[in-house]
């Protein structure tokens, strides 16, 4: 992994996906402002930064995240991602090489809450990849086991059978329990807003 070849690769995408992206992103104005910079390199990883992240937008509370949705399905392509706690004008992010797995991948997920089923709020991790990919589970581990073929044909069996009662199931839930409903998106906005994606 070369930061120099990252870096053009960037330079690219912005010259000639510039126009492509600020119609998939409102909000987004000028891309030629936000720097990629290397802030620290190792054999086995690079710290990168994304900076002047709110110069890019009109509305940097709502476009920024979107933004760095963006970059971080970019930069997954072709490496592992962890990323910095920053501020919001900045996206600081680990990279390290895809065939090192070795230490734990936290990155695959991100913390998210989820409802306990007596109407409260518990912490989950939900899955951004791997054969969970979308699925809220207790670890991050979780993420990356092993899925038994036999048990998800039988769940997708049931499923099936059961698709109209879990219908039902779910309206019935949305007209009864709307205030838990609630708290978990009030939740959750909150953990995404602090997570800047």
């Amino acid at each position: 992994m070369d930061f120099q070849q990252i870096k053009k690769t960037w330079d690219k995408i912005i010259s000639e996906q510039s126009d492509v992206i600020q119609k998939a992103i409102k909000g987004v104005t000028s891309l030629e402002q936000l720097e990629l910079n290397l802030i620290e390199e190792h054999n086995d990883y690079m710290d990168i930064e994304f900076s002047n992240m709110n110069s890019t937008t009109d509305d940097p509370t709502n476009t920024s995240p979107m933004l760095k949705t963006l970059i971080l399905k970019w930069l997954r392509t072709f490496a592992m991602v962890r990323i910095h706690n920053t501020p919001s004008d900045q996206f600081r992010l680990r990279l390290s090489d895809m065939s090192d797995n070795e230490e734990e991948l936290e990155e695959a997920a991100v913390k998210v809450f989820k409802r306990n089923g007596r109407g409260g709020l518990k912490t989950a991790y939900k899955c951004m990849g791997g054969p969970k990919d979308g699925r809220k589970v207790s670890s991050p581990d979780a993420c990356n086991s092993y899925v038994d073929p036999k048990i998800s044909r039988s769940r997708k069996i049931s499923s099936r059978k059961n698709k109209a009662k879990m219908k039902n199931s779910r309206m019935k839930d949305k007209m009864t329990n709307v205030v838990s409903r609630k708290r978990l998106n009030r939740a959750n906005k909150r953990m995404k807003k602090a997570r800047g994606f």
